[in-house]
């Protein structure tokens, strides 16, 4: 057979020029004709590995009569991963004349298990390969083929001297290969929301193979607490016939089948789902069935749609709630269902405030506050009190709600500490709503500010900073409120003080002083933000006041929220009676204690990079009687004495004594101009002050408490 192609494609560079001598049987090579007709007909079927395969056919016939003669030829070729069951060794089983069951017009000029190839001597009743042999053209097909199973086909004639007088080629599909018999998928997963009868993704049996879905189809839910809902109408079929089985539970449908004939069949089921607000995410299902020709699958048929049903705050750029106060907001709170998603029936809202806020509603139980978009009361959703110390609201869905529901003129109380800021909701339940929405702006009702002047520990009648309070907004100390001003232990008010409008047209009564606190009442709120200055404080104070700031607290009732205070400010502060601030400066024979200057009789000097100041000054500016400094003549010692310590310094000698105790220090006291002197830090840490010096000003500073 080779013998004769290679023949066949030697002549072929000289038929052009025989072309234009000879008539052949069908006309010119050359011509664009069609002799053949090439169809044929393809099964579905799986990858078979050994195993034979049945498929379709191929079927050729004359198109051009007279085309087909005694030297028409044919060869088929397999695709690779495809073999016959055995090579040919005769047209029987392989090649049949028409419908009937032999080729009596085809001769077989060889075969292997890819390739067949034949003389086509008539034309009548066309050529029909076929693929059904069960040891024979049966096929092969490798587990690694999967698609289309096209066959090469050629017909071609020669004429009686081997030159070609038509050639035509085509691919016949035989079969379609497919991983099974049967294939089940699933459309994108749909979005569902909290509710019943949400749809899910169609599910799709698709049989490869005639006749191989039958028994009982199963649908098993995955996902926790999901249920199934209406079957009515959930299923649709070609060629299989289908119903929903009575024994169907609420997570697992039992679908009865009976098989396609003829044709591959297809069932496609598209559930719906009941989906409670505990479900979040994927919603998985397993499909399995008596009839082991459906692969169980895993499939996701929906997920469960964030923010199904949405939360916002209308309303509410504007709203602000003071300190220590209640407001009702012009805020709405609104709860809407998307397309799809409903608030569902025996579920619960809750509406929670942050640490420090209240709800100060005064609904009674089982009321309906909720209203629809046009005001209407919603009566499917129900109050059913407070709890969490006020924070924490909640409602009762009754009916489901599939419309947008709103909570309108919010009623809040923040106390006098709740941070400056946002003042957030949180939504919870299990109605399938969450989220946190802002419904109001929190800030101070004032600013306080005062003067600060030092007292004494113990004394009396002595003077204060005066208090300026001013509103941050007009009205915001309500009348019938009062004011009120108290003291830390040990401080106590000398004489009543007085309260005066600076500016703004706030209402102020009578002050009143009771109990060591003073009462400044509100009698008209202000329409123009107001400024209140408290003046004329006088304090006393006794061995139980602190040393440190005086810290007026502001409260009274004008704090709606508890007793706590709404402020506080310093407007004294107490000091030691032994408080020092000794100020001395190089070359400079002045001084300065506590802002009071002081004259030396030697200036401060600096020597081997030391500053050294006058002993005797720097005892006078810490403290020591002048009567406790003293000089000995003989022994060249000066002795300090300041309470019960005794510190002494001897002229030349590196070692200060403090009550006796010896400290080495790193230089010794010098005598200039009668003076003593040392560098500043021995005697000043000897007599318990803290020291500074600053190059800048070349300035030494000590501190005494």
């Amino acid at each position: 057979m080779r013998r004769i192609r290679r023949k066949w494609l030697s002549i072929l560079l000289t038929l052009a020029l025989l072309v234009g001598l000879m008539v052949p049987f069908a006309g010119s090579a050359v011509a664009e004709t069609t002799y053949v007709n090439f169809s044929g007909a393809y099964s579905y079927v799986t990858s078979t590995g050994d195993n034979k395969a049945v498929t379709g056919y191929v079927y050729l016939t004359e198109k051009l009569s007279g085309a087909i003669g005694a030297t028409t030829y044919v060869t088929l070729t397999l695709p690779d991963g495809v073999e016959y069951m055995a090579a040919p060794s005769t047209t029987t089983n392989y090649v049949y004349q028409g419908d009937g069951i032999t080729a009596p017009n085809a001769t077989l000029l060889g075969g292997t298990t890819k390739e067949i190839d034949l003389k086509w001597d008539s034309a009548t009743g066309g050529l029909k390969f076929v693929f059904n042999a069960s040891n024979y053209s049966a096929l092969k097909i490798a587990s690694t083929f999967s698609g289309d199973l096209n066959v090469s086909v050629r017909v071609w004639r020669v004429d009686n001297n081997g030159a070609v007088l038509w050639d035509e080629s085509s691919n016949v599909t035989i079969a379609k290969v497919i991983a099974g018999k049967v294939s089940v998928t699933a459309a994108s997963p749909t979005n569902v929301y909290v509710g019943t009868n949400q749809t899910a993704a169609t599910i799709t049996i698709q049989e490869n193979v005639p006749g191989t879905v039958s028994g009982d189809v199963y649908v098993t839910l995955l996902t926790s607490d999901v249920t199934f809902g209406d079957t009515t109408g959930i299923l649709s079929n070609v060629g299989i016939n289908a119903n929903v089985a009575g024994t169907s539970t609420s997570t697992k449908l039992v679908i009865n089948t009976t098989p396609s004939s003829g044709i591959a069949g297809k069932l496609t089921i598209t559930p719906k789902l009941n989906i409670p607000p505990t479900v979040s995410g994927d919603i998985q299902v397993k499909v399995s069935g008596s009839n082991t020709n459906i692969p169980e699958t895993t499939l996701t048929i929906a997920k469960v749609a964030q923010g199904a049903v949405t939360v916002s705050a209308l309303n509410n750029s504007d709203q602000i709630v003071y300190q220590g106060q209640s407001a009702t907001l012009t805020t709405d709170l609104s709860i809407k269902p998307q397309t799809g998603a409903v608030l569902p029936q025996n579920s619960y809202i809750t509406l929670q405030l942050p640490e420090g806020a209240k709800w100060n509603f005064t609904w009674s139980a089982d009321s309906t506050p909720f209203v629809d978009t046009n005001g209407g009361t919603v009566n499917g959703v129900v109050y059913k009190g407070v709890y969490n110390s006020g924070r924490s609201i909640w409602f009762i869905v009754n009916t489901t709600v599939s419309s947008e529901i709103q909570l309108r003129d919010l009623q809040v109380i923040v106390s006098p500490t709740f941070p400056v800021g946002d003042l957030v909701v949180t939504v919870g339940g299990n109605a399938g709503v969450s989220g946190s929405v802002t419904i109001a702006q929190v800030k101070a009702p004032f600013t306080v500010t005062a003067s600060k002047p030092e007292i004494k520990p113990v004394g009396g009648k002595q003077a204060a900073g005066n208090i300026v309070i001013t509103e941050a907004a007009a009205g915001v100390l309500k009348v019938g409120k009062n004011i009120t001003l108290s003291l830390p232990y040990g401080v106590s008010f000398n004489g009543t003080p007085t309260a005066t409008v600076k500016s703004g047209n706030i209402g102020l009564g009578s002050v009143d002083l009771k109990d060591n606190v003073v009462t400044i009442p509100v009698t008209t709120a202000s329409t123009t933000a107001s400024t209140i200055e408290i003046s004329g404080i006088y304090y006393d104070t006794d061995n139980r006041a602190a040393l440190g700031d005086v810290v007026v607290t502001i409260g009274g009732t004008i704090n709606e929220y508890n007793s706590d205070p709404v402020a506080k400010i310093a407007n004294a502060v107490i000091v030691s009676p032994t408080k020092r601030v000794a100020v001395f400066t190089l070359g400079s024979n002045v001084y300065t204690v506590n802002g009071t200057q002081y004259t030396m009789d030697v200036a401060a000097y600096t020597k081997d990079g030391r500053t050294y100041l006058p002993v005797r000054y720097v005892a006078y500016a810490l403290g020591v009687d002048p009567a406790n400094v003293l000089w000995d003549d003989a022994t060249q010692t000066v002795t300090l004495i300041k309470g019960t310590n005794v510190v002494q310094l001897t002229i030349g000698s590196k070692v200060l004594k403090l009550n006796g105790i010896s400290i080495n220090m790193d230089v010794a006291p010098e005598l200039v101009s009668g003076r003593t002197m040392l560098p500043f830090r021995f005697i000043a840490q000897a007599l318990g002050a803290t020291v500074s010096y600053d190059e800048a000003t070349q300035t030494v500073t000590m501190n005494l408490e």
